[in-house]
Order: structure tokens, then sequence, then C-alpha cells
């Protein structure tokens, strides 16, 4: 027995060996290991975290700020188009399609259509590619094409071209069906299009202004209507009118009283009074307002159709 002691005093504290026999004997180093392996996800984690946390996804942009140029043109009555005329291709209509193609579309489309003309360059996702038959946002059937030129791509950044005439916008299209192969315009095609814009009715076409001409006139008219309410502000301010004193009791942005009634247009007190019971707050009047009688808001409100203020 005391021999067999000794031999055990002597003994490895763990048998490599039995642990072939016996592996849930490593059971108790396990949280060593699994912590160990936490601490090296953690360090490895903190190292790499800009690559980690990095967006490798190319940012969608959408021309917010780009304009597409638009003639001066005085509107009326556009004719109806001969539906049987248009939808034949001869070598005027392309010549003329390919003449608005290049005022209106190369910029962005390219000379070719391949998608890859200048002011496109930093569009994502980038112009349609005429030449390319596959992933088009409306189809590239005509109707389809049309129906892009009428009401545009927002999201795209593809401008709305509905101030061009019918017979135009059907020129163009033909013009790009001749970058590559695009499906034949059917009788049924053509009927449907007519029943959704009246191609075959007179249409109104509006007035039509350059884009930097018409910024310039927004700009002047409000620059204007910023001055006219600064000088009224003036003239409330040191009127002792009962109409004026009532503004001033029941306002709490006598600059926004001005402004939205300049913009509500109303010379009507009835309608006005409407609109001021509804959104008292958003027309810049106090909740005060709102227990004013009838002759105290005709007041009010004839002193703000006075002019002279």
């Amino acid at each position: 027995m005391e021999n067999e002691n000794k031999n055990k005093k002597f003994e490895s504290e763990l048998d490599f060996k039995s642990l072939l026999k016996d592996p849930l004997r490593l059971f108790g180093w396990s949280y060593i290991y699994i912590f160990v392996i936490i601490v090296a996800l953690g360090v490895y984690y903190v190292k790499s975290i800009n690559a980690v946390t990095s967006n490798a996804t190319n940012p969608r942009i959408t021309p917010i700020s780009s304009k597409t140029e638009v003639p001066m043109a005085k509107g009326g009555l556009l004719p109806a188009v001969n539906l049987n005329v248009v939808s034949q291709p001869n070598p005027e209509m392309l010549e003329k399609g390919k003449e608005l193609y290049t005022q209106n579309c190369a910029s962005c489309h390219g000379d070719n259509g391949l998608g890859n003309g200048v002011a496109g360059a930093t569009l994502n996702p980038a112009p349609r590619n005429f030449v390319n038959p596959v992933k088009w946002t409306n189809g590239n059937k005509f109707s389809d094409m049309y129906k892009t030129l009428q009401e545009g791509i927002l999201t795209n950044g593809m401008a709305a071209y509905e101030y061009i005439p019918v017979a135009d916008r059907f020129a163009i299209i033909h013009y790009v069906r001749t970058f590559g192969e695009y499906p034949e315009l059917t009788d049924s095609e053509l009927s449907d299009l007519d029943l959704i814009y009246n191609l075959t009715q007179e249409t109104l076409k509006p007035n039509t202004i350059p884009v930097d001409l018409a910024i310039e006139k927004l700009t002047t008219e409000e620059m204007n209507e910023i001055q006219n309410i600064s000088s009224a502000l003036n003239t409330i301010a040191a009127d002792q009118s009962l109409g004026a004193q009532l503004l001033k009791a029941n306002s709490w942005s006598l600059t926004k009283v001005l402004y939205t009634f300049n913009k509500s247009g109303s010379n009507d007190f009835a309608s006005y009074f409407n609109l001021v019971q509804a959104g008292a707050i958003d027309f810049g009047y106090r909740g005060s307002v709102l227990l004013l009688n009838e002759e105290e808001m005709k007041t009010m409100f004839d002193y703000l159709l006075n002019k002279n203020i």
C-alpha cells in the first residue's frame, strides 16, 4: 500500500493519454477557451472597426439642383395629331427627332444614346443607355417612352418634357429607337396611348419661360414682398387704430400674418375668416383670435386689406 501511494505521489496531474479515452475531462477548461476567443474577437473588432463598419455601397445621387432649360414660348391650344402620320417615322421626322434629341437629351444620354453624356457623369443611377434593352424603369415600349417624356422619372433625375409638342415627342422617340432594337409599335398600343393622353384632341399648352428667368422673377417678387412687409411692420408698430391694435394683440408673428395674408390672395372676408378659424397658429395668430367676434375680425381684415399699410 505504501509503495502504491508513493507511485501516485509522482503521477502527472493531467494524463494526456487518458484524454483520448475520456475527452469530457477537458470540460472544466472550456470557459477559459470561450473567454480567450471572445477577447480575441473583441480585439479584432476594435482594430478593424473602420473596415467592418464601412459602407461599400455607392450613394444614390438625385440631381435636386439640376434643371431642364425651357424655351420662351407663348402658350395656346395645340392642334390634335394624326396618329397614323406621327406613328410612321420618315426621314424628315427622324431628322427633327435628332435635332430635338441633341437639344434636350444628349447632354445626359450622350450623342449616341450610350448614357455617357457630360451632364450625366455624376448621376446615380446613370442616365439610360438606349442601346441596352433591359432594366428600363417604365419599360422600352413606345408608350412607355412617351410616358417618361410626359411625366418624367423624379427618382432617377429624369425631367418631364410635357411642354414639347406631341408630334415633336413622337419624333424624339422615333429617333431614340434607331439606337437599338425596340418592340414594334402596335395599333392597340397607339389606341391606349391616345386614350390616356388624348393625343387626337386639342390640348392647352401654358406659357413657358426659361428657368433662370423664372428664378429671377420669383426672387424679385419675393424681395419686393419682404420689403413691403418690412414697411408694413413699421406702419403697424406706430399705428394706434383699432385694426392695428387687434393685430398686435392677437398675433404671435406679425410677419407671418402679413405674409400668409398676401399669399392667400383673399379679398373676401368670409373666405379668409374660415382660413383663420381652421389654422390660426399657422397664419401667425395667437389662439386668442378665435375669441374675437365677427365685427372685430372684420375690422382686422379690412386693416390688412388696406394697401397703405
